[in-house]
């Protein structure tokens, strides 16, 4: 049997395995408290998972988590670039 030019050329691809944040490591990253950031996975609102009864969280879901609300915030909250002057005089940047 022979094999494709692919497959005679190619280098076994090691899976990169992104080491997993704890709770309070997460919460220091976003720099909030780990009681809030609990909560939030509790109710499904942050990307994070349960491995032996304990948060586990991946700091690249979360980046992606944080961009995903900067480009498109829930209806009434406050966007995070828009200054708290122009934003409680009602106007827009």
């Amino acid at each position: 049997m022979k094999s494709s030019p692919s497959q005679r050329n190619s280098i076994p691809i090691e899976p990169v395995f992104e080491r997993l944040l704890n709770l309070h490591e997460a919460a220091a990253l976003l720099e909030m408290h780990w009681k809030t950031l609990e909560g939030m996975a509790r109710k499904g609102t942050v990307p994070a998972f349960r491995i032996g009864g304990r948060w586990r969280f991946r700091a690249s879901l979360l980046n992606a988590w944080l961009e995903k609300r900067l480009v498109a915030p829930r209806s009434g909250e406050v966007q995070w670039n828009q200054p708290a002057a122009l934003r409680d005089a009602g106007e827009k940047e």
